[in-house]
């Protein structure tokens, strides 16, 4: 006799058993026989799943778990590597979206309502997105896009679908919202060294919009922020002058009128001009 069942002394055992080894019993009823495997299952002894690559780690941590949307560091790798290009060979802009009142909803409807409204967006404005786009999750309630391959003279167009994308009626569950928003954009110039100088002046753009109102669209004017303009193009100049290693370090010892020794040193910075002579 074996596994129960009575064979002829030439005969295998058939009977193929799963069986929980923690709790002593079979999964499945005994089968007739007609198979030698005996399959023993522990829950314990189960191969465990499969860990995620690091890159898959570090897309997800990359994403915005609400919209789905990369996250600002994506838009500054975008951008800086953007920079790296000659500005003529390529032209781009950023914008930035700010939901008007978005604070309001959530004290008013709720943090669920605030999220749809945050998910509804996101949709929305990838709708407005063209082959090259980049569109990020720029802060709790603004959004970013680098707009790739664009002219000056098409920014205020693409506002203005913007806005109109995220105007549309939303239902919230039960209230019925129509969504505005204030966009800054900034368009590529040869003042522009580091991503975060396109971001600054898309901030101050998106600063004019939301002085002007709510649903409004502005494009950074250099013409319009004097001050900003100068203080640009004197860190530009500045970081080009590092670069070439075009300033000097002079030392001027300071005397003391009473006892004439030194007590110590002046630093004065100089820089080369053109014609090779140096200035203070």
């Amino acid at each position: 006799m074996k596994g129960g069942c009575i064979v002829e002394p030439w005969h295998e055992v058939v009977a193929s058993l799963e069986v929980d080894a923690r709790r002593g019993t079979f999964l499945h009823p005994v089968p007739a026989p007609g198979s030698a495997t005996v399959v023993w299952t522990d829950p314990a002894a189960a191969p465990p799943a499969a860990e995620a690559s690091p890159q898959e780690v570090g897309d997800r941590s990359a994403r915005d778990p609400l919209t789905g949307l990369a996250c600002r560091a994506a838009l500054v790798r975008s951008l800086q590597e953007a920079l790296d290009a000659p500005v003529e060979s390529a032209p781009f802009a950023v914008a930035l979206i700010d939901l008007d009142g978005f604070r309001a909803t959530n004290q008013g409807l709720g943090y669920t309502a605030g999220d749809r409204l945050l998910h509804a967006a996101a949709r929305r404005l990838e709708t407005c997105l063209r082959r090259g786009d980049t569109l990020v999750r720029f802060g709790s309630d603004e959004f970013a896009i680098l707009l790739a391959d664009v002219q000056p003279g098409d920014v205020s167009r693409i506002g203005d679908r913007l806005q109109a994308a995220l105007s549309a009626p939303i239902d919230l569950g039960g209230t019925v919202l129509c969504p505005q928003a204030s966009v800054g954009i900034a368009v590529r110039s040869v003042h522009h060294t580091r991503a975060e100088d396109v971001l600054r002046d898309a901030e101050r753009a998106l600063g004019r919009a939301r002085a002007a109102g709510k649903g409004r669209s502005e494009v950074f004017d250099p013409a319009l922020d004097p001050r900003a303009a100068t203080l640009s193009q004197l860190e530009a100049a500045l970081r080009r002058a590092i670069d070439s290693e075009d300033f000097r370090t002079h030392y001027e010892p300071m005397v003391s009128v009473k006892g004439g020794q030194v007590t110590g040193f002046e630093i004065l910075l100089w820089r080369r001009s053109g014609g090779g002579r140096a200035r203070r």
